[in-house]
């Protein structure tokens, strides 16, 4: 082909065709690839796409579900508490979505859905129960309380400690 009279060799040497082809998806449409493998009716998923939308760049919802189902109320008509009621179940369905801790309300939930979304064992357990319970404890590494309100030993604090650690608290970074 030649040089082509346009650009220089390195130039074209460092041309990638198919380095444009890929595109990074967003959350937003990361959530909505997983929510279209559902199979779900038009409102369920009109709802659930409604979480999606409402999901501050973290992964947080920060509008309460009473906000939502009292302004979506005015919208469709219906009554707030009925709204309420299928807001909570998209919800749920949204929060079992990767990343993990998506749709979580607070940092709290946040790690309950992250620590969840792990295998079961005796380590995650007790990471869940100090993360929702005693995690003022762990921050002050008051580990002689921990001990006595747990009732486990230093072993399995420190690893219940390393797993919390390894969460993310921005789930959507």
């Amino acid at each position: 082909w030649g040089n082509g009279g346009g650009g220089n060799r390195d130039e074209d040497e460092d041309f990638d065709p198919h380095g444009r082809l890929y595109h990074e998806p967003t959350l937003r449409e990361h959530l909505l690839s997983q929510l279209a493998e559902h199979v779900l009716s038009a409102r369920d998923r009109a709802i659930v796409t409604l979480l999606i939308e409402a999901l501050n760049e973290q992964g947080y919802l920060e509008d309460s579900l009473d906000h939502l189902a009292a302004e979506l109320s005015e919208e469709l008509a219906t009554e707030a508490d009925e709204l309420l009621g299928e807001l909570q179940v998209g919800l749920s369905l949204l929060q079992q979505f990767e990343p993990a801790g998506v749709g979580a309300r607070n940092l709290h939930e946040s790690m309950r859905l992250q620590l969840q979304a792990q295998p079961h064992s005796a380590i995650r357990n007790l990471a869940l129960e100090i993360s929702q319970q005693h995690l003022n404890l762990l921050a002050n590494r008051d580990f002689s309380r921990l001990r006595k309100l747990t009732g486990q030993d230093d072993h399995a604090l420190k690893a219940a400690q390393q797993l919390i650690a390894s969460l993310n608290p921005y789930p959507a970074a």
